[in-house]
């Protein structure tokens, strides 16, 4: 059970949060994610039964259920959802306020850039591709030569930082260009 939130804003005293009653945001099983949109009205779930939902935080309402889809996410702008395939690669891309799946991209792991504009998503190992959220177009592929660890996305969304091996690899999200590589501490102690 969560509390029905009324007022969101700015934090001001008359834009405070209050909390009028509890409501429940139900799953046939458990429920394995939530996060809210960014403007905070809405909440996507992810449930074990591979079902993701969009609920209206305000009324508890469900909105739209986007069927066999796990692992959701809202864009920065919360105009779209991504959701992960339970247990198995697809990306889906949904349109937050409709319900209606956009395109389908490859991949098992996915992220978006700070500006929502890309979205990148991770295939095994060795392959992370980086694609146009209002397109679905692919616009670059990266090929580390492994991928250990996720690193993270630059807070001003220009560069993508992954683990690989015992190295520290970065890329321009805008170009796919790679940048030059940090090496291991202990390398650069040596020389």
């Amino acid at each position: 059970m969560l509390p029905l939130l009324t007022g969101c804003g700015s934090g001001t005293k008359e834009d405070a949060v209050v909390v009028s009653k509890m409501i429940e945001l139900k799953h046939a099983t458990k429920v394995e994610s939530a996060n809210f949109s960014p403007d905070g009205k809405k909440i996507v779930t992810g449930g074990e039964d591979g079902i993701a939902r969009i609920w209206c935080v305000t009324s508890g309402e469900e909105l739209h259920k986007l069927e066999k889809q796990g692992s959701p996410i809202f864009s920065p702008c919360g105009k779209k959802v991504a959701t992960q395939k339970n247990y198995g690669a697809g990306i889906r891309l949904w349109d937050a306020a409709s319900g209606e799946e956009l395109y389908q991209l490859e991949g098992w792991f996915t992220v978006f850039v700070p500006d929502g504009k890309r979205i990148i998503t991770r295939i095994g190992e060795h392959v992370l591709r980086i694609w146009d959220v209002e397109s679905g177009e692919e616009l670059h592929t990266l090929s580390p030569e492994r991928i250990m660890s996720w690193g993270g996305i630059s807070p001003n969304g220009k560069v993508i930082v992954m683990n690989s091996g015992n190295t520290t690899r970065m890329w321009e999200i805008e170009s796919g260009k790679e940048l030059p590589t940090l090496l291991p501490w202990r390398e650069k102690l040596s020389s």
